[in-house]
């Protein structure tokens, strides 16, 4: 189950707004004393370039670590003074997708490189500049 359904009957999970990715992943839980099947979702934001596969992993892992550590009665209640104590480990869980500033200024250095270089390698520009002789 994703965040709709599109003509194709497919699932969409993921998509681009800006420079960000929005990534949504769905386990299907049994609400307690019943059948019921209902959907537990968590959502990432990331910037666009950040590999889809690793976030989705991270993701499921942080998803899975979840419902291993509240029972389904916990869940449903809904108690999110019980839930601030999962904070510390979704830090953890997710620390290896976040960047550093050292690696976010690394990663601007590349990019402005490659611009110079795109720029130098497209052929001449115009000089606005006037030749004194």
């Amino acid at each position: 189950m994703g965040l709709s359904e599109n003509a194709f009957n497919d699932s969409i999970e993921n998509f681009a707004v800006g420079e960000f990715q929005i990534t949504m992943i769905t386990h299907e839980i049994e609400k307690p004393g019943t059948e019921e099947l209902l959907p537990i979702r968590m959502y990432s934001i990331a910037e666009k370039d950040t590999n889809k596969e690793k976030v989705k992993e991270v993701m499921n892992e942080a998803l899975l670590q979840f419902l291993n550590r509240f029972s389904r009665f916990d869940i449903f209640q809904m108690n999110k003074e019980l839930f601030k104590e999962f904070l510390d480990r979704f830090d953890k869980i997710f620390k290896g997708l976040i960047e550093t500033p050292e690696e976010s200024m690394l990663k601007q250095a590349k990019a402005a490189k490659a611009f110079e270089r795109r720029a130098r390698d497209s052929g001449p520009s115009h000089n606005l500049t006037r030749n004194k002789y």
